[in-house]
C-alpha cells in the first residue's frame, strides 16, 4: 500500500486532463484465479452475468459470496470463495453453498446476513422482491427461497432490478435504496421464514438527496461503511453520497 500510488499498474490511473507521469503503479492487486486448475470444473461457474456477491470475514479469513451460473443456463448458484493465505495459493477455498431452486436470478443486488447466516438477493418486480439462501445448511444441494409478499405499511415500495442493497451489522437488517432520498429497511421474521418480511419506509431526509436517475442500476454502489456507521452511494453522474 501507498497513498501516493495508483493501485494496479503504472499507467491504469484517470487520465483526465494529463498523463501525470509522477503517479506510478504499486501493483497492490493481484488477480485471484478460480480457473488455474486448483478446483474441479463441476464447482466452478460458466458465467457470473447478473451475479451479486458481498464480502465478510469468517475465522479471520477474508470471505466472498457470489452467485454464478452452473453450465449453460442462466440460473444462479451462489458460491463461497475463502482466502486463508496471501503467500499460498493452495489454501484458497472454492466452494458450492446453494443452489437456484424457485427464487430470482435476474439482475439485483445481494447481501449477507452474518448473524442469521442468510444470503438475500433482491429480484425484478413485488411478483418475486427477494430471494434467500439459509447458510446454516450450505451445501451444492441448499435451494434458494422465495420470498413473494412483504409487510410494506407504507405501501410504496416497488421492487425493479435496479435496487442497491447491503446489510446493516449494527442494526441487524438489510437497507435497500433505489435513488432519491427514500431509503427502506428490510426486516426477516424471527425464525427466518418465507413470510413475515417487513419493509419499512424511512423517513424523509432534509435537504439535497442523490439523483432519482440511476442509469443501469444502483446495484453494487451502495454500501455500508463499518467505521462510518454510514451508508455510501456512487449515483449515476460519479459523486458520492
Amino acid at each position: 500500500g501507498d497513498p501516493n500510488k495508483v493501485g494496479g499498474t503504472t499507467g491504469s490511473h484517470v487520465q483526465r486532463v494529463a498523463p501525470h507521469p509522477e503517479i506510478v503503479g504499486g501493483n497492490m492487486w493481484q488477480n485471484l484465479d478460480i480457473y488455474d486448475g486448483r478446483f474441479g470444473s463441476a464447482v466452478l461457474p460458466s458465467g457470473f452475468v447478473q451475479g451479486v456477491s458481498d464480502v465478510t470475514t469468517e475465522n479471520g479469513f477474508d470471505t466472498v459470496y457470489i452467485t454464478g451460473r452452473i453450465g449453460g443456463g442462466t440460473d444462479q448458484d451462489l458460491f463461497r470463495f475463502q482466502v486463508q493465505s496471501l503467500t499460498d495459493r493452495s489454501k484458497d477455498s472454492w466452494q458450492h453453498v446453494g443452489i437456484r431452486w424457485s427464487g430470482t436470478s435476474s439482475q439485483g443486488a445481494g447481501a449477507l446476513d452474518p448473524v442469521r447466516k442468510i444470503f438475500l438477493r433482491t429480484g425484478a418486480s413485488n411478483d418475486l422482491p427477494f430471494s434467500y439462501w439459509d447458510l446454516n445448511s450450505a451445501g451444492p444441494s441448499n435451494r434458494d427461497v422465495p420470498i413473494t409478499s412483504f409487510i410494506d405499511a407504507s405501501g410504496s415500495l416497488s421492487m425493479n432490478a435496479l435496487f442497491g442493497m447491503d446489510f446493516d451489522p449494527v442494526r441487524e437488517q438489510f437497507v435497500l435504496f433505489g435513488g432519491g432520498g427514500t431509503v427502506w429497511t428490510v426486516n426477516p421474521p424471527t425464525p427466518v421464514s418465507p413470510t413475515g418480511w417487513v419493509v419499512t419506509r424511512q423517513p424523509d431526509p432534509v435537504g439535497e438527496v442523490p439523483p432519482t436517475e440511476v442509469g443501469t442500476g444502483i446495484l453494487g454502489k451502495f454500501k455500508y461503511i463499518s467505521n462510518l456507521d454510514a451508508f455510501m452511494l456512487l449515483d449515476v453522474h460519479g459523486d458520492v453520497w
